[in-house]
């Protein structure tokens, strides 16, 4: 819950978070007035990113990397990623 307020502090477009733990980051950032959306199927989610990202978009994606987002979403779709921490 506490990382969905910290990151409303940066900017954003969307939230999209999959995974049992991300759902209170969700929380946090929709109280916080910010487009969040939980996901607990990966194919549900990637293609609710596909679906809705436009050029320009700023996209937060975040999961452990046991999720291994980059490998089975951000790749697939993108073709890459920009940043990882």
């Amino acid at each position: 819950y506490e990382t969905g307020k910290a990151i409303c502090e940066h900017p954003f477009d969307i939230l999209f978070c999959y995974g049992e733990d991300a759902r209170y980051m969700v929380k946090a950032a929709k109280e916080c007035g910010r487009e969040a959306y939980y996901f607990e199927d990966r194919d549900v989610f990637n293609r609710a990113i596909a679906d809705t990202v436009c050029p320009g978009d700023v996209v937060l994606v975040k999961g452990s990397h046991s999720m291994e987002l980059d490998s089975e979403t951000m790749v697939p779709i993108f073709g890459r990623t920009i940043r990882q921490y």
